[in-house]
């Protein structure tokens, strides 16, 4: 019996990769928005439905939060609300934009702050806000429509960390930011992508990664290198070409999991999970806070599990003095989520052995 990994991360091959390298050895511009750039960048618009001007693609999906905080809050002082419930980069990312991460908590049933929620602490000491990062949970759809109304009702701008999110998002004016990390559905290796139907705004988080250079080369404030190179767009586009096929695997793991996780007493799917919006990875809860211990009974039966956002950042010591809200929900979540094996070619067979060792535990219970 050997080991499951818990991700196994497929890029494009070297021989998907040639014809854009090549590109890149005949035109020997290799970042300062070359042409591999623009082309990736106008089919990740077309994939979602808005102008090529629209989409700004950044080194990393970090970078790319901070660039969006700074251009809603070019002063970089104040509180931004964020939930505790998401990976450590978005309060790296809150304060490395010189804001104060505010931890919020999540609702019980979508895992994600709330635009509607929020509204209501608004009236009260969320006056005190300078901005708001939501989170996608693992890459589950997130209604941005709700979050334009809380930014245009409450004057707070809202950012939404959409790292997981290439499947799930559908734009909308308030700026989405999706990682192409190489864990992610669609990879650059490392990478990132600003997206909002506010061009004007994307105008900025172009200036913002060059630097802050605007034309004729005026600095009016200041930015950073963020900028993504041709060799990152070459596999970019790469892997865009190969995406329906890879998507189709994907889902069909999906599906895999629904049905058998599905029949599981004490355990479900994390929210949104399924084939019609993938999510880079397989999240399950417990009825029971015993996430801990499934993962150490999963070990002992050569199954690799984690929890992919560790107990809250609230709890990571560098975020520990960070003003909070309770936080009843984040704190029960980390007690009793698990991130099971998932990638592209995992083995049909391997899914069945990893919800029947879930099930054995559930049944211990």
């Amino acid at each position: 019996m050997k080991d499951i990994s818990l991700m196994r991360p497929q890029l494009p091959s070297a021989r998907d990769l040639l014809p854009y390298l090549s590109r890149i050895d005949a035109s020997r511009q290799y970042s300062n928005a070359g042409p591999l750039l623009a082309e990736f960048e106008a089919r990740l618009a077309e994939k979602f439905g808005v102008e090529a001007n629209q989409v700004a693609c950044v080194a990393n999906a970090t970078l790319g939060l901070v660039l969006c905080l700074r251009a809603v809050v070019p002063h970089q002082r104040g509180k931004c609300i964020l939930p505790s419930w998401t990976f450590e980069a978005t309060a790296a990312a809150v304060r490395a934009a010189g804001l104060d991460p505010w931890f919020h908590d999540v609702s019980e049933s979508t895992w994600a702050l709330g635009a509607d929620d929020l509204l209501a602490f608004c009236e009260g000491d969320a006056a005190e806000a300078a901005a708001v990062v939501a989170v996608c949970p693992f890459g589950a759809h997130v209604d941005l429509a709700r979050w334009d109304a809380f930014s245009a009702k409450t004057g707070i701008p809202a950012i939404i960390d959409a790292a997981a999110g290439f499947d799930s998002l559908t734009p909308g004016r308030t700026p989405s930011v999706l990682s192409l990390h190489a864990t992610k559905l669609l990879s650059t290796g490392e990478g990132g992508a600003v997206i909002s139907t506010d061009s004007g705004f994307i105008d900025r988080i172009r200036y913002l990664a060059n630097f802050g250079f605007q034309p004729p080369r005026r600095i009016l404030l200041s930015g950073i290198n963020a900028k993504m190179s041709e060799y990152a767009a070459a596999v970019g586009l790469a892997g865009l070409d190969g995406w329906p096929a890879k998507r189709r695997a994907i889902a069909e793991r999906a599906g895999l999991y629904q049905d058998l996780i599905g029949r599981q007493n004490g355990v479900t799917l994390a929210p949104g999970f399924g084939a019609a919006a993938l999510q880079p990875t397989c999240n399950v809860r417990l009825a029971a806070q015993r996430a801990d211990a499934l993962i150490t009974w999963l070990a002992e039966h050569r199954v690799a599990a984690r929890k992919w956002w560790d107990n809250g950042c609230h709890r990571q010591p560098a975020f520990g003095n960070c003003p909070r809200t309770a936080l009843p929900v984040t704190e029960a979540l980390a007690e009793s989520v698990v991130g099971l094996p998932f990638f592209a070619d995992i083995e049909p067979q391997q899914i069945s052995r990893v919800a029947a060792v879930v099930g054995e535990f559930a049944a211990r219970a």
